[in-house]
């Protein structure tokens, strides 16, 4: 069996087009530094500019017959981005991070009273992220992707990659585990390596997993140790507060990484079940490809989640967590998505590990049923062309 699998893992290794997707994974861990990107949203400038705007605001003398409490709530929240200002300029983070905390509450107060248009349930997340800050004495904020430990960098940059990409690894491995199995499978290597039906699909789809986990480390490999030189590994309780189908949720770098870890193996897992499954009707590798390939673009089909919702089995279909983004979660851009309801990250998993078992009893029913099938089939013209004559 391990013959076997060097073998597999030989023949694999040589693939171009793995390799390609391996340099392309890799070229992205570096896009930030090609383009540099600075995240307005938990800079110093964005209190800055709320307080030039406040400023503004009471100079043009708009606010003489604004209600009271109006009035106060501005007030508060000039009065905390002073002390937000006042601190960065002396490097007191400690007063600065509980002055921004300030500010964050007195904006949220502010939403809560219909006096602003910003989503009150952003600036609930905001507030949650900073009393953890702050009670957790962590006084610092990355607004730059340049400059961050090598924890906060995977986590951005698994979470910038498109669920293809990530994906994509998986589908090229599986499709020539499988197909290319039958080559493998000749006389002369049975004879060299003595192994039963079972034995064999579990090495091929062994071998598929051992490139798609492999390649995504390789790829990922280079950005993370360049990170990792210069800054560390940083803490990985550092909290993450996101809001999740209408839902705020909270977890940290380390387990928004380990959730994210979780569903690309359990989704991998699953594209090679299905992997198994397709090859014993089609020994095309293009074809088993373009399965997988569709399998992962699924979700991202403009109406695909939508349709499952209206039938409310979006929570139980297998395709909709290889989406993963909506599945752990970002502001910007699932802040108002609710068509993923009850499709959380343990139901993913439960739902991901079941559908590849499903997928990997009928692949082996279906060797034992279609040689059958075509041996009655077979002998029924056998016996009709005897009845003719």
């Amino acid at each position: 069996m391990f013959r076997h699998l060097a073998l597999r893992l030989k023949g694999m290794l040589r693939d171009g087009v793995l390799v390609a997707v391996v340099l392309l994974i890799a070229s992205t861990g570096f896009v930030a530094y090609a383009f540099p990107y600075n995240d307005y949203n938990y800079s110093i400038d964005r209190y800055r500019d709320i307080l030039t705007n406040l400023n503004n605001l009471e100079a043009s003398g708009t606010l003489t017959d604004a209600p009271d409490g109006f009035l106060d709530l501005l007030g508060a929240q000039k009065q905390a981005l002073l002390a937000v200002l006042g601190a960065h300029g002396t490097g007191d983070v400690e007063a600065e991070f509980q002055a921004r905390l300030q500010f964050e509450q007195a904006h949220y107060d502010d939403t809560q009273a219909g006096y602003s248009a910003d989503s009150p349930l952003d600036a609930e997340r905001r507030v949650l992220f900073y009393e953890r800050l702050v009670a957790n004495q962590q006084y610092y904020v990355f607004d730059d992707l340049r400059g961050m430990p090598v924890g906060y960098y995977l986590a951005s940059q698994l979470f910038a990659l498109s669920p293809l990409i990530l994906f994509l690894p998986a589908c090229i491995a599986f499709s020539a585990a499988f197909t290319s199995a039958r080559e493998t499978r000749s006389r002369r290597l049975e004879k060299v390596l003595p192994l039963n039906n079972v034995a064999v699909l579990a090495t091929d789809f062994l071998a598929g997993l051992i490139i798609t986990l492999g390649a995504l480390v390789v790829a990922l490999l280079p950005a993370a140790a360049y990170q990792f030189l210069g800054d560390g590994i940083g803490d990985l309780t550092y909290p993450v507060v996101d809001i999740v189908n209408n839902q705020i949720v909270q977890t940290t770098i380390g387990g928004y990484l380990l959730s994210l870890l979780l569903l690309v193996v359990s989704g991998s897992c699953f594209l090679g079940a299905l992997a198994l499954f397709v090859s014993r009707f089609s020994d095309s590798r293009t074809v088993l490809l373009l399965v997988l390939v569709l399998c992962v673009l699924a979700p991202n089909i403009p109406g695909f989640l939508g349709a499952l919702s209206v039938l409310h089995i979006q929570s139980y279909v297998p395709l909709t967590y290889l989406s993963i983004t909506p599945i752990i979660g970002i502001v910007e851009s699932y802040a108002n998505m609710t068509q993923l309801d009850g499709a959380t990250l343990t139901m993913g998993l439960s739902v991901l590990a079941a559908s590849a078992a499903v997928a990997s009893i009928l692949a082996l029913l279906a060797d034992l049923v279609v040689p059958c099938l075509a041996t009655m089939f077979g002998a029924g013209r056998v016996v009709t062309g005897k009845s003719d004559r």
